[in-house]
């Protein structure tokens, strides 16, 4: 497994971008990119081993790949959200960690980055934050789901402020 201290060393660079779904992770992600940076969406990973590597799985405990079907199911179930998120952390991880193995400059999108753990392989941790009506307000254009889901999407999204070495406000 890949230690964060050996990155200095390797001359790898791994900054983490997290926050709550809405709060412009991705806008900030993707600044880096001018830099050269390889951005690793998290959500994306996991929508590749959800369809891939996940799938029987998921079939099995819940029914459905669909992911509108599965947030219906779990964001309102702490029970539910507990079982997939054992089923699928462990491979999204394991993905990430592969990809950051054969590059020297990573970004990890990723909302969450410090519940997963995987702020122990950046070497610095950046979070996102806007305002509550501003977060809700951009999931439900972006997403298309009613204000319901989307509050109930933030509802199970930890509400702390990790110890990260970057805080950006991103109102706009």
């Amino acid at each position: 497994m890949i230690q964060n201290k050996n990155y200095y060393k390797q001359g790898k660079k791994v900054i983490g971008v997290t926050g709550s779904s809405g709060s412009g992770k991705s806008y900030v992600s993707k600044l880096f990119e001018k830099f050269g940076a390889l951005i690793i969406d998290a959500d994306k990973v996991g929508h590749s081993i959800l369809e891939n590597e996940a799938k029987e799985k998921i079939l099995k405990e819940f029914g459905t790949v669909s992911r509108k079907e599965l947030a219906a199911q779990v964001f309102s179930n702490k029970e539910k959200l507990n079982i997939l998120n054992n089923i699928m952390h462990p491979l999204i991880i394991d993905k990430i960690l592969n990809i950051i193995k054969t590059n020297n400059f990573v970004v990890i999108d990723a909302a969450l980055l410090f519940e997963t753990g995987l702020d122990k392989y950046c070497t610095e941790t950046i979070y996102v934050f806007a305002s509550y009506n501003t977060i809700l307000e951009r999931i439900i254009q972006r997403d298309g789901i009613t204000r319901e889901h989307a509050m109930a999407r933030l509802k199970s999204q930890s509400k702390n402020i990790p110890n990260v070495n970057i805080i950006i406000y991103n109102e706009k």
